[in-house]
């Protein structure tokens, strides 16, 4: 559930990202639009992709400041996911196929079966999964998305003000 780039492009970017990260553009995502600025997948760019490609002039205060602002909105998304695929029903065994999905490095056969097997009954609905979760987003209420984050929002918040 959700999109990855290949083994190949990771490894690329984990050898690339100290001397080139937010200097050269092939290190972009690549499905940013450099013509409208903006994401060619979602409407509303992910926390990692709003602060992907971030260079700060405040030396490593502005690193860590922007490093907490990525690691707020991986928190609240990733919250968020795991409520909404809560209420969709995913299953503990599913999250695992997702997590085998996202590691392996074999070969095609072995990753469809981990992609059948996260899907679970969506699979071949995936359209219908992202419809339903986004109308399940909607009704999540504040007090309940605080109750959801938890204490590690509020240290990241606490953080964030800190360094602003």
């Amino acid at each position: 559930m959700g999109l990855y780039a290949t083994p190949e492009r990771q490894q690329m970017m984990e050898d690339r990202a100290v001397e080139g990260f937010g200097r050269q553009s092939d290190l972009l995502c690549p499905f940013f639009d450099t013509k409208s600025l903006g994401c060619s997948v979602w409407q509303s760019r992910p926390g990692v992709c709003t602060t992907y490609f971030c260079k700060s002039d405040r030396g490593a205060d502005g690193l860590d400041f922007w490093n907490d602002v990525e690691n707020y909105l991986n928190h609240f998304e990733w919250v968020m996911a795991n409520e909404v695929c809560r209420r969709l029903g995913v299953t503990d065994h599913q999250i695992e196929m997702i997590k085998a999905v996202m590691t392996t490095s074999d070969g095609d056969e072995e990753r469809n079966y981990f992609l059948q097997e996260s899907w679970g009954s969506w699979f071949n609905r995936k359209f219908d999964f992202y419809l339903e979760a986004h109308k399940i987003s909607l009704y999540v209420q504040p007090q309940e998305i605080d109750s959801l984050l938890g204490e590690a929002a509020l240290e990241l918040e606490e953080s964030l003000r800190q360094r602003s």
